[in-house]
């Protein structure tokens, strides 16, 4: 009988993620987590990990949201910086700030301000 109500939960808590996984991405979606468990089936029955992201997502709302696009690397403050920069003589000011602006945030996502040691390009096709 432990075994049969251990597997009944195993499997409660199979189908509890299928309907909070987002078919698009395949990342769990914390605002159906969120909605999911404050509903009769759930509230009160969430255990663990599961717990823990429905607690996440009521406390910290904004954290929970989907990410629906990047933000824009360049914004309005630094378009009027840079024209400010020009205006003034300082070209090169205008142009450090756009650069910066653009290729730090890049340089962020791609690893390259991390301490990591770049991989070993594979050999030519056909070299011995």
């Amino acid at each position: 009988m432990e075994k049969f109500k251990a597997e009944r939960a195993t499997l409660a808590k199979i189908g509890f993620i299928e309907r909070v996984i987002n078919p698009s991405t395949g990342m769990v979606d914390l605002q159906k987590v969120r909605n999911l468990s404050q509903t009769k089936a759930y509230k009160g029955a969430l255990t663990g990990a599961l717990k823990e992201a429905a607690e996440f997502s009521q406390t910290f709302k904004g954290g929970a949201r989907a990410i629906s696009e990047a933000p824009p690397s360049l914004s309005v403050f630094d378009g009027l910086f840079a024209l400010g920069a020009l205006a003034s003589g300082h070209p090169v000011l205008a142009a450090s700030e756009l650069a910066g602006r653009t290729a730090i945030p890049m340089a962020a996502t791609r690893g390259w301000l991390q301490k990591k040691t770049p991989g070993i390009p594979p050999p030519p096709v056909g070299a011995p």
